[in-house]
């Protein structure tokens, strides 16, 4: 098989332009409906064009204002957590200061405490019960 009876056997007739079977004159009228309707088709299309281009540019726009946001909203996140990171390593330094000066505080800390405990405590080391008043009585 050649190229040229390849050729041959391919379907080429959508290509052909088919015509009426009498071929009628354009009059003034037809031709100008014609370029009317072509006019109008083009206008169509530029207007549609137009349309779905300016959505575009909204659309990205919008995009372009989020992502603006976004990187607003996380460098604000990262300075507070920055802060936040710096006020726990404050809180653990003190935290650490406070527990080193605590043994020589709790021996003095026991001590008031029981005393307390000696005050509310009774000799039992339970809370004697509240007696309340019987009914005819007055308080």
């Amino acid at each position: 098989m050649t190229v040229a009876s390849s050729l041959c056997r391919i379907d080429n007739s959508h290509l052909i332009r088919h015509q009426k079977d009498s071929p009628e004159p354009m009059d003034s009228d037809r031709e100008e409906a014609r370029q009317k309707d072509h006019f109008e088709k083009i206008q169509n299309y530029r207007l549609a064009r137009e349309n779905l281009l300016e959505r575009y540019k909204q659309k990205m726009l919008e995009k372009y204002k989020l992502k603006k946001h976004h990187l607003e909203v996380y460098e604000n996140m990262l300075v507070a957590s920055e802060k936040l990171s710096d006020d726990c390593k404050q809180f653990c330094s003190s935290l650490m200061a406070l527990t080193k000066k605590e043994p020589e505080e709790k021996p003095t800390l026991k001590e008031a405490e029981l005393a307390v405990l000696k005050k509310t405590l009774t000799p039992t080391g339970v809370n004697p019960p509240k007696k309340h008043a019987k009914r005819g009585e007055k308080e």
